[in-house]
């Protein structure tokens, strides 16, 4: 078997699951990040709810909820409906007068940490699709937003009630009436800085009376004063790092809304826990497998992993129906039960035990266990935890089992019982989290959980990783400044108990967040889930090889990390086993990046250097652009507030190196119109080799192709308004420019001629540009062409072809892209090369289907006289599309065939193949018969790895009539030998006569092609052999051992047929004779292979155009030849 690099995957599926990266709701559903990022396998979460009879409570912290020895946690008159009618305590609630402490004192943010908050964000709850529930109608204010029972209530207009309770200066005490008393439910006092504040003259009263308001001074008791200026409310907020002071207003109408808001989301500890949770796990990934438990054993409040399959949904996983009933669960589930929190743990743990092949460790394929997934728990609590002992004893205080490390003996584990870690007392929290932490839940699977880079937690057995976070209760040590270690007693008191879930979290290796009001608390669950995203990410931190280009003495390489989304182009000595001769991502790390040359779009004709004094302080700030730029400096390890990147390059995911080097080896003189070019050619004899690629770091790159040093950056127009994103510690990964460049000489309207660049971004946008590359040395803002947006171009996996068309324009033609703004139609764009306008848009017929895009376009010199007459490509529903622009009126009558397609490419089950991977074209000597060559299957979304519809390999004629498949076409068999190799039939004399071409099925399950089959000749003695060659490739169905593989084919582009050649050097010999030879299948006899298989990717696979060799970086052999056809130059993958 022929090896290649086994560090890739087609693993698709699992990246949007850790990422949550994919087109929401877009007709065509297209990834967000490279299919092949490896093991990024979807994490198990179980959030524990704490569901105690407190979370009721509208108080906080409850050293101001009991008075008196008893419980005063109302601070309105709650429904008996309410939190369905359970354990409400006692109902009285503190008097509205102003000289009651309990109604000043708790009705003011300053001590009742749940209380409203003038300067707070009361934001809507998120329903499970992250949709907001809308803002709240002050005057039908429900009691609980999602449950109609206990009703609304009118906030603005005058209330009465007869339970009440006052003090005019203890808080410890309480006096009680039964006497009916007025009161108007939008009434809070505000702490005026300074002073004790638990006294009521340190305060300012607020209350909104229908459409009045009013204030009053608490340290004079004169009265309530009407109030007609508006709220003016001061604060601060951090931006960028710093602490920057805020002004926030709002007129009487806005201020009733901010206070209604609260009210009906955040007025208890529960809605407030609701609010923030349900903000937090609206916008996890759909994929992540989380399940819903609370502190009760009550098994009616509990939602396992996997969450039941609802509707249409089968995985469980965190979408659709399912994450519909578990935000159900999340909202409905009732309060009234006590704090048994180290028993709940200790459930989760045991659930990460459980070896259901439908449990957290499946489903794999069939029934399998997926070992190297990570599983996590998320406790949240308000009180101090009670309940039985959960029978754990004293873990952490003794060292842990030897875990062995399946690959490198150095990274064997034992726990040894130390500081911070240990302890003197049994049955502790931290126990709990030790227990399932320190010994393997699996002993039955691979030991291959992914261990993050510069992570505190090396555990690479299957685990469980503890995050805790408490509401309103501290304990005795502050997290924030205390150092871990040194436990006391959790029986001791509350404060240790709280101590305790932070220790839990230290044993578990995860996060404590202490959260002291609903704002904090909403923040500590949002930055949980995006620890956990971090860590899972980057523990699948893929170094991938991608695109690739090969030159004559070596080869170009893009690649990836998908942990930090930092890239790479590496330059390789094929004439020295492929050594790295050079870094373009060392270079740019090495280079002060002050000094390079870096250029924006900033018109559509301009282009300005990308630097602070350029760019709107309302797009970049000075940091952000340098930042982009290449400024490490505000990166957070350096203590800044900037995303870190392991490097200035961005990851290099879909775009293929090009490079141009001396002439373009294009023969324009020999064309009527050709004049002048071969001076121009003899002019660029010299031109400095330069290599262009696309990044995610929003830029094309020109790097010099012998050192690897950048000669300049362009950012697109298109980009720019997105790197603002690019700065962020929360970033998840998008595209930018994507798109792979294209090089060609064109003649303008003087006669004068220049090489153009012209680039796209790709899946990052609708952007396409041209630049001036003649002399790279020279480049500046002047050679900026253009630089436009196109409705039809939508999210392009292509690149466009630059031609002469017949009307003496030079154009450069792309097919229309995914999710374009034109319905999500198929079409072909044609843009004048010169200065970007649209010269045509031919739309696909009315009836092929929505949802469509064109693939990689092919074009066709008809009658040899060096001007494009026909374009061929192939869209998402099997359509091979013919465009004949050497008509009239290409606009109106461009496509052939009376605007129906050639040919609808079909399994034999009658399902349509999408056509992504681009076509080739070749004429057949003798016949003059024009032959469309073509693979099908797509990479484009999530849940395309997985896909196992039957694709193919098709060879068809061009002619005057429509094809059909099953009349046809020929049906060549392919048969696997063995494990390694496959023999196509051999084609019989004139069997293709009174046929339009053949076709071949691929064999293995969810095998597909997606670049385009290369047209080369192979040597039989003297002879020259005609050869069609492609490389398919097979996603993986291992989601923990990054591996994929796939097959080069070659056979005979006219019959379809096996060689009459040996094209493979199977023994290594670096012969081609019979030693090659495979077993036929149906004779026995030795025959020719047709096909052998590779492990790698299908950027590792390089079908080589201008050499005629196919090579990964261990040469792969076979018998080489020249390029025949016409075929776009030097394109080695994609």
């Amino acid at each position: 078997m022929m090896k290649s690099n086994k560090d890739l995957s087609w693993l698709a599926f699992t990246l949007s699951l850790i990422f949550g990266i994919s087109t929401a709701k877009a007709a065509v559903d297209i990834a967000e990040a490279p299919l092949q990022t490896g093991s990024a396998v979807a994490p198990n979460i179980y959030f524990v709810l704490d569901d105690s009879g407190s979370m009721q409570w509208e108080v906080m912290p409850d050293d101001y909820v009991y008075v008196n020895g008893t419980i005063q946690g109302y601070l309105f008159p709650i429904p008996s409906e309410m939190y369905g009618g359970l354990n409400h305590f006692d109902r009285r609630i503190p008097t509205f007068d102003s000289d009651n402490i309990h109604n000043v004192i708790k009705r003011s943010s300053e001590i009742n940490k749940v209380f409203y908050n003038p300067v707070a964000n009361y934001t809507p709850w998120k329903e499970w699709n992250n949709q907001s529930m809308g803002d709240v109608d002050p005057t039908k204010a429900p009691w609980d937003p999602k449950d109609t029972d206990p009703g609304t209530i009118d906030l603005t207009t005058k209330k009465s009630f007869d339970r009440w309770y006052y003090s005019t200066s203890n808080l410890g005490q309480r006096e009680v009436s039964n006497s009916s008393k007025d009161y108007w439910p939008i009434t809070y006092y505000v702490y005026k800085g300074s002073g004790n504040a638990e006294e009521i003259k340190n305060y300012t009263g607020y209350q909104i009376r229908g459409n009045k308001a009013y204030t009053r001074d608490m340290s004079t008791l004169t009265g309530w004063q009407e109030k007609t200026s508006k709220f003016t409310w001061n604060t601060t907020e951090t931006i960028d790092g710093k602490v920057v002071s805020k002004t926030i207003s709002r007129t009487i109408a806005e201020e009733k809304q901010h206070f209604a808001n609260w009210f009906s989301y955040y007025r208890s500890r529960i809605l407030a826990a609701r609010a923030g949770t349900s903000d937090a796990f609206a916008a996890v990934p759909e994929g992540f497998r989380i399940g819903f438990k609370t502190l009760s054993s009550d098994s009616s409040k509990t939602l396992k992993i996997p969450l039941p399959s609802l509707a249409d949904i089968e995985t469980g996983t965190f979408s659709g129906a399912s994450k519909a009933n578990w935000f159900k669960k999340l909202f409905e589930v009732p309060m009234n039960n006590s704090t048994p929190l180290r028993n709940a743990l200790k459930w989760v743990g045991e659930e990460y035990k459980s070896k259901d092949s439908t449990g957290p460790w499946g489903p794999g394929i069939g029934d399998s266990q997926i070992s190297c997934r990570q599983s996590f728990a998320i406790l949240t609590t308000d009180g101090y935890y009670n309940g039985p002992s959960p029978g754990v004893d004293n873990v952490d205080k003794s060292n842990g089992p030897l875990h062995e490390h399946p690959e490198d003996d150095k990274k064997d584990f034992q726990y040894k019982a130390e500081e911070p870690y240990s302890d003197n007392f049994s049955d502790t929290l931290a126990d709990v989290a030790m227990k399932y932490w320190m010994n393997d839940l699996r002993d039955d699977l691979d030991d291959n959980v992914p261990v993050a880079r510069e992570s505190k937690n090396p555990a690479f057995w299957q685990h469980m990783v503890t995050h805790g976070v408490s509401l309103g209760v501290k304990g005795t040590k502050d997290p924030k400044k205390d150092t871990p270690g040194n436990w006391k007693d959790p029986q001791a008191g509350n404060g240790e108990k709280i101590d305790d879930l932070w220790h839990a979290t230290v044993n578990g290796r995860g996060e404590f967040i202490a959260a002291s009001n609903p704002t904090e608390y909403k923040t500590a669950i949002n930055d949980i889930l995006k620890a956990i995203r971090d860590v899972t990410s980057t523990s699948s931190n893929l170094a991938g090889s991608t695109t690739s280009l090969e030159t004559s003495t070596g080869l170009f390489r893009g690649r990836f990390s998908s942990g930090d989304w930092s890239g790479d182009l590496g330059a390789f000595d094929s004439n020295n086993n492929f050594k790295e001769t050079w870094s373009a991502a060392k270079q740019l790390d090495g280079r002060d990046y002050t000094t390079r040359a870096i250029y924006f779009g900033s018109t559509a004709t301009s282009a300005l250097k990308f630097i602070e004094a350029n760019v709107l302080d309302s797009v970049l700030s000075d940091d952000q652009v340098n930042f982009i730029r290449g400024d490490r400096n505000k990166e957070q390890k350096e203590g800044g507030t900037f995303r870190n990147r392991g490097s200035v390059l961005g990851d290099i995911a879909h775009s293929t190196p090009l490079l141009v080097e001396g002439i373009i080896n294009r023969n324009y003189q020999l064309y009527s119109w050709g004049a002048g070019y071969e001076d121009f050619r003899q002019q660029m004899f010299d031109r400095v080799g330069t290599v262009y690629v696309g990044a995610n770091d929003g830029m094309l790159h020109a790097f010099d192709a012998k050192t690897g040093d950048e000669r300049f950056a362009y950012i697109p127009r298109g980009a720019v308004s997105k790197l603002a994103a690019l700065t962020s510690p929360e970033y998840l990964h998008t595209y930018y420019v994507d798109g792979s460049p294209v090089v060609a000489d064109i003649q303008n309207s003087s006669g004068s001629w220049k090489s153009v660049l012209v680039g796209t971004m790709g899946r990052g946008g609708e952007t396409i540009f041209a630049l001036d590359v003649t002399d790279p040395k020279s480049f500046d803002e002047k050679s900026l062409l253009w630089d436009h947006s196109y409705t039809a171009l939508g999210k392009t996996t292509s690149k466009p072809l630059i031609a002469r068309l017949s009307n003496g324009k030079w154009a450069a033609i792309i097919g229309y892209g995914y999710n374009n703004k034109k319905a999500s139609q198929g079409g072909l764009l044609v843009i004048d090369v010169s200065n970007g306008n649209v010269l045509w848009e031919i739309d696909l017929p009315a009836g092929v289907g929505g949802d469509n895009g064109l693939g990689q376009v092919e074009g066709w010199d008809a009658d040899g006289d060096g001007n494009l007459d026909w374009v061929f490509a192939g869209d998402l529903h099997g359509n091979i599309w013919k465009f004949d622009l050497s008509v009239a009126d290409p606009q109106a009558n461009g496509i052939a065939y009376g605007g129906k397609p050639l040919f609808t490419a079909t399994s034999e089950t009658g399902t349509k193949q999408s056509v992504t991977g681009g076509i080739s074209l070749a004429k057949e000597q003798g016949t003059g018969q024009l032959w469309v060559y073509f693979g099908t299957g797509r990479m484009l979304s999530n849940a395309d790895p997985i896909n196992t519809e039957q694709q193919s390999w098709y060879g068809i004629k061009d002619g005057s009539m429509i094809i059909d498949r099953k009349s046809q076409l020929v049906e060549r068999d392919l048969t696997n030998v063995g494990t390694d190799a496959r023999v196509i039939e051999e084609a019989t004399s004139n069997d293709l006569a009174a046929k339009r071409g053949w076709v071949i099925d691929l064999l293995d399950a969810r095998e597909r092609i997606v670049q385009k089959p290369q047209l080369r000749t192979a040597n039989l003695g003297s002879t020259r052999v005609n050869t069609l060659v492609v490389a398919s490739t097979v996603p993986t169905s291992d989601f923990c051992s990054p591996s994929s593989d796939g097959w080069v084919m070659a056979i005979n582009p006219f019959t379809g047929g096996k060689l009459k050649v040996h094209y493979f050097d199977r023994s290594g010999d670096k012969e081609f004779d019979d030693k090659d030879a495979v077993k036929d299948p149906v004779t026995a006899k030795d025959t020719v292979a047709s096909g052998v298989k590779f492990d790698g990717m299908q950027g590792d696979i390089l079908i080589v155009e201008q050499t005629g060799t196919v090579t990964t970086l261990e040469n792969m052999g076979i018998n080489t030849g020249a390029v025949v056809g016409r075929v776009s130059w030097r394109e080695m993958s994609n």
